[in-house]
């Protein structure tokens, strides 16, 4: 089992401090939701973490590795970005052996969804299809962590299924921090969640929690 431990993280913007001495620790096997209202800093946190984002201060392990570089963390750490980030004028079959190698392609072509998109250029893809080809592209990389960045928004009921379904299915061999603002699924699919509130992380129970720190509505 691998372990992923964020301490003692700060990071202001100005004169506004957004994350407030972020302790969050991830295993083998766990997905941690992360939930917030927007600018509340979850996307900046996940930015943080894998090294692309300089905190005023953090503390990052993994195992007992201290990493203090970006250049270590991605040794361990994928993250995966709100925006899309495949190449349009590649079909899917040559993106997957590029990124994630030969072997992707061979579970792609195991799943009858996949594999009807393998010989489709990412161009012509929905923008749901996208981020089904993203998310299984980042969890067949070597990364023992996966960080993802609101992988349900603008995504059709039947393709969160599959999202989840992946989530689910490569949890029991990654350490998994996914972030969006569909509570629903993430309440259904975290084995822990935070809420990322004035700069601090709250940890939630049940949806009664989420009323209770006003992030939903009475």
């Amino acid at each position: 089992m691998d372990k992923l431990q964020l301490d003692s993280t700060i990071k202001t913007f100005g004169t506004h401090q957004i994350l407030n001495n972020i302790f969050l620790e991830c295993k083998t096997g766990d997905i941690i939701g992360l939930l917030g209202r927007n600018g509340s800093g979850k996307s900046t946190l996940l930015k943080i973490i894998f090294g692309t984002i300089k905190a005023n201060f953090k503390f990052l392990k993994i195992n007992n590795q201290v990493l203090k570089s970006s250049r270590k963390t991605t040794k361990h750490v994928s993250y995966l970005p709100q925006e899309t980030m495949l190449p349009k004028e590649y079909n899917v079959k040559t993106l997957l052996t590029f990124f994630a190698g030969k072997e992707s392609v061979k579970k792609a072509k195991e799943n009858l969804f996949l594999k009807n998109l393998l010989a489709t250029k990412a161009g012509n893809l929905s923008g749901g299809e996208q981020k089904i080809i993203e998310v299984f592209m980042i969890f067949n990389s070597k990364s023992k962590f996966v960080l993802l960045d609101e992988p349900f928004k603008g995504v059709s009921p039947v393709n969160r299924s599959f999202i989840k379904e992946l989530i689910q299915e490569n949890s029991k061999s990654k350490g998994i921090i996914v972030t969006d603002h569909d509570y629903s699924s993430i309440l259904e699919i975290s084995s822990e969640v935070q809420l990322l509130d004035n700069g601090n992380l709250r940890k939630i129970s049940q949806k009664e929690d989420l009323i209770q720190y006003g992030y939903l509505p009475d």
